[in-house]
């Protein structure tokens, strides 16, 4: 069998963060199977982290020489970013795959691409919905953003979530008592630390442990500790599944703009932890009252009294634990990367089929 070449460009760690682990765990994927060949371009700036004309500038023009480039030896070409980068980019790309007469897979990382998508000005989006209507897919995170593209006129969206690996840990689903809880992410003003650090000042029965790296002027690895409160710095990637599994249960009151399906949430489920998470962007399409609760943003009397439900309620607690972990399994990686191979195939078939 031919083997499939693909150049795919997206976001690469470092720094850590969720649509980066997921680009780059699919690109792994990609170059470790059989029946493919991936070059792959990452298009996360090398040196500075704030993006300004400049540093745009150059990424468009790296993606156009190595597209250009690359690009007529392979079969299918690939774009993958967070919706400011996606709006921006994703037209020059197409366009470049329609000089080429390469399919087009292009994928949004996240939420939120409709209010960005109004910010830009008139031409911009009609440049943006005259091209990327023609590629041939565009894969989104969540439900709710098929269900916006396909409002504009679009006929050429998949769902495809994040997904997490299969991998679990020794004990579970979870049972009894409620009294660990754990914070894993980014640490800025709009992930609700604040909130949370207020809500387990008032519960003094129950433990808060919070990781990740911190991305706020505001907040410092004081603030973030004290009686009941512990900072544990960053957890490492190959570890989380680990770290997750000593909790009982993970909370997330975010209140991100740009909140697609939190990995954090899938990765807690698998390891049969409940989450308490805010009722936010695309987050009730994967938090319900079976695998968690949700409550309002910006809430320090909501995280209080979501605490104090699961951790005085143990035949509840154990029930919806056992519902997450159920849940977690139709979020597989396996099922993720077969999915995107399949697509693949069939989009360098029609291509090939055309011709003839």
């Amino acid at each position: 069998m031919k083997k499939l070449k693909i150049l795919i460009a997206g976001p690469l760690p470092p720094p850590i963060g969720g649509s980066l682990i997921v680009f780059e765990k699919l690109t792994r994927h990609l170059s470790s199977a059989h029946d493919f060949i991936c070059h792959t371009l990452n298009t996360r700036p090398r040196t500075s982290k704030k993006k300004n004309l400049p540093s745009e500038l150059f990424l468009a023009f790296r993606l156009f020489s190595v597209f250009a480039i690359k690009g007529p030896n392979v079969d299918c070409l690939s774009f993958h970013a967070s919706r400011g980068a996606f709006i921006k980019t994703a037209p020059i790309i197409y366009i470049i795959s329609r000089l080429l007469g390469k399919p087009l897979i292009l994928r949004i990382f996240g939420g939120g691409l409709l209010d960005q998508y109004k910010k830009n000005p008139k031409h911009a989006q009609i440049i943006f919905r005259h091209t990327t209507k023609h590629a041939e897919n565009i894969l989104v995170q969540t439900r709710s953003l098929k269900k916006t593209f396909e409002q504009l006129g679009y006929n050429n969206i998949t769902w495809y979530p994040n997904s997490i690996p299969t991998k679990r840990a020794a004990k579970i689903p979870k049972g009894g008592s409620c009294k660990s809880f754990v914070y894993l992410g980014r640490i800025t003003e709009n992930k609700g630390i604040k909130y949370l650090l207020d809500a387990f000042k008032r519960l003094p029965d129950c433990e808060l442990t919070i990781y990740g790296p911190i991305d706020d002027s505001d907040i410092s690895t004081e603030t973030l500790k004290g009686g009941n409160i512990h900072y544990a710095g960053i957890a490492e990637r190959e570890s989380i599944d680990e770290v997750l599994s000593a909790y009982d249960a993970l909370i997330l009151p975010t209140f991100h703009p740009g909140e697609g399906y939190p990995g954090v949430v899938l990765q807690a489920y698998n390891q049969g932890l409940p989450v308490i998470a805010t009722n936010w962007m695309a987050i009730p399409e994967i938090v319900s009252k079976r695998t968690g609760i949700l409550i309002p943003p910006k809430s320090t009397e909501a995280i209080v009294s979501s605490v104090k439900t699961l951790s005085k309620n143990p035949d509840h607690y154990t029930l919806i634990s056992e519902n997450a972990l159920k849940y977690s399994r139709q979020f597989s990686d396996t099922k993720s990367f077969t999915h995107f191979q399949e697509i693949l195939r069939s989009l360098v078939k029609d291509k090939n089929n055309s011709i003839i």
